[in-house]
């Protein structure tokens, strides 16, 4: 029902809702959204301005609940009004990504098809294959090499953490020639029995 109406308050405002959208028609929807605005301030100001002769009356509330109802229903013809205009709007932008979608397609098959890649040529001589005895020389090479690798990593792990226990020993002794010693964490208090604590 509301697309119906949406329709043809399109209709009779004289939009447009196919083909693409002219300057005209920008410019129309442009004076009617701005013509809405002004509209729902008028609507806005008269229920303010109501309001403030309600205040002066015995039964404000009716009085005000009154004008909420004249405001609503103003402020939700307006709103269908922009609701129309905002669905031609809607439309006129999916038509136009639409040709442009059309556009990059024929264009896309007018080019020329990519040529596939040929494979590269194989070599014209395979290489020859090693010896078994030279791939046994190798890998014992790479693994002397490796373990020499471990070897020195580890030799200097190990004097790292040499440098580092030393480093703190001597801040240990420096803290103790200027007398500042650090209390021992204190000890935990003991547990109670589970069978207290679960019961």
């Amino acid at each position: 029902m509301r697309r119906w109406a949406a329709l043809c308050l399109c209709a009779w405002l004289g939009l447009s809702v196919t083909g693409p959208a002219t300057a005209d028609e920008t410019a129309v929807e442009a004076e009617q959204r701005r013509q809405i605005q002004r509209e729902r301030t008028e609507a806005e100001q008269r229920f303010r301005q109501g309001e403030a002769t309600c205040a002066q009356r015995f039964f404000v509330t009716s009085c005000v609940e009154a004008l909420q109802v004249q405001r609503r229903e103003a402020l939700a013809r307006l709103r269908e009004r922009e609701i129309a205009l905002d669905e031609a709007q809607r439309r006129r932008d999916a038509e136009e990504n639409a040709r442009r979608v059309q556009q990059k397609q024929a264009e896309a098959q007018a080019r020329p098809a990519p040529q596939p890649r040929l494979p590269p040529p194989p070599a014209s001589a395979p290489a020859p294959a090693k010896s078994e005895r030279a791939t046994r020389r190798s890998q014992t090479a790479d693994d002397a090499a490796e373990a020499a690798a471990r070897a020195l990593a580890r030799q200097r792990r190990a004097s790292e953490a040499q440098a580092r226990r030393d480093a703190a020993e001597q801040r240990q002794a420096e803290r103790a020639v200027k007398g500042k010693t650090s209390m021992p964490l204190p000890i935990p208090a003991p547990l109670p029995p589970a069978s207290a604590a679960s019961g």
